[in-house]
């Protein structure tokens, strides 16, 4: 019979085996019940089918024949905005008539920067009619004095962002073709163009979207502004797609996805539609951009410099603060220190746990 000091020792001698056994186990039973939580409770499947260009066979059907209209008459179609140049990034701001401070507010701060690394960039704003004469006086005005205005013949309004982006990328693609890349945006976000830049200039895809790309549920409450009917999109989930506040179109993308917009089927959702539906349907991946959308409290001199691209609610004033501190911070100096330190923090923490597990498993069991 086996003494129990003899079951001890041997417990001992296989604890590592014992060990692994437990931790496997646990482990299974945890990926088992987190497999079905995201298999069935979350719209993790929608970003998996994405990647593996399998989501157009999940979704309802997007197209339609010739469903949308999205051609209107210029009231201003500022067809010389960008002339001859080439042009690496055109910035499209999708504003709306009242919004007179965010719109000089961004013409004095990040919209003033016309180019960088030798690279032409040009930012101009896009409206529908108001009903107040007045304030579509307001607009003529403002292409008097800036010459960066265009504006269309159909009602602004939240619910027709699709029609008015839609208008916008056509009109890219018939007066500004040779723009390189298209950053659609709204006129209460706030964007560091050089940052944009020093990203799109290392892109190699020549079809590319890209932003804060993720999936909701389409928002069934009847008095909501994202409100979209099970009619209108009856699937669970949305495609992916890229938030309204900030996504970059390469040229060859614009133009694929103005190929099918008049032919998908329409949700007054602008984001959804474009970097989502027609995006799918034009057969183009999306990508992650970092640093997009990103939240007051992570703009700090450094994230601003390096890392941040865009921001989304901020009003006039807290834009020019946040301009200031920009301009405040030197981008080489300040902040490349601080970026070393923590590479070289996380290289330390690499070794230092690397020497542990080599330690763990290559000790002689006794």
């Amino acid at each position: 019979m086996t003494s129990p000091k003899v079951c001890v020792r041997r417990l001992c001698y296989h604890w590592r085996s014992i060990l692994l056994a437990v931790s496997c186990t646990i482990l299974i039973v945890v990926l088992v019940h987190v497999s079905r939580y995201v298999l069935y409770s979350t719209p993790v499947p929608v970003y998996v089918l994405d990647k593996l260009n399998l989501r157009q066979y999940t979704l309802p059907e997007l197209a339609c024949q010739r469903c949308n209209n999205f051609s209107y008459d210029y009231i201003v179609e500022n067809e010389k905005f960008c002339g001859d140049e080439e042009i690496f990034l055109l910035t499209f701001v999708t504003s709306f008539h009242t919004n007179v401070a965010s719109r000089n507010t961004m013409r004095k701060t990040w919209a003033a920067t016309r180019e960088y690394r030798g690279l032409k960039l040009k930012t101009v704003f896009v409206f529908g009619t108001h009903p107040d004469r007045n304030l579509n006086n307001q607009t003529q005005y403002e292409q008097a004095r800036y010459g960066d205005i265009i504006q269309a013949n159909f009602a602004d309004h939240y619910r027709f962002l699709t029609n008015k982006t839609s208008l916008a990328l056509r009109w890219v693609m018939k007066n500004c073709r040779q723009a390189k890349y298209v950053l659609k945006t709204d006129d209460d976000s706030f964007n560091i163009l050089e940052n944009f830049v020093d990203y799109l200039i290392h892109v190699k895809t020549e079809r590319f979207v890209g932003g804060y790309c993720f999936t909701v549920m389409p928002d069934r409450r009847s008095g909501s502004k994202f409100h979209v009917s099970a009619d209108s999109y009856p699937d669970l989930y949305y495609p992916t797609y890229c938030a309204g506040p900030g996504y970059v179109l390469s040229r060859a993308a614009v133009r694929d996805i103005v190929a099918v917009t008049e032919n998908t089927r329409f949700i007054p959702m602008e984001d959804v539609f474009i970097t989502g539906m027609c995006r799918i349907r034009a057969g183009i991946q999306y990508t992650e951009i970092p640093g997009m959308v990103v939240g007051q409290d992570q703009m700090t001199p450094c994230n601003l410099a390096i890392w941040v691209k865009n921001g989304h609610n901020i009003v006039p004033g807290r834009a020019e603060m946040i301009w200031k501190r920009l301009q405040s911070v030197d981008r080489t100096k300040d902040c490349a220190s601080r970026t070393t330190y923590l590479y070289m923090i996380l290289i330390g923490f690499v070794l230092i746990w690397s020497r542990f597990m080599y330690r763990m498993y290559s000790v002689p069991t006794r």
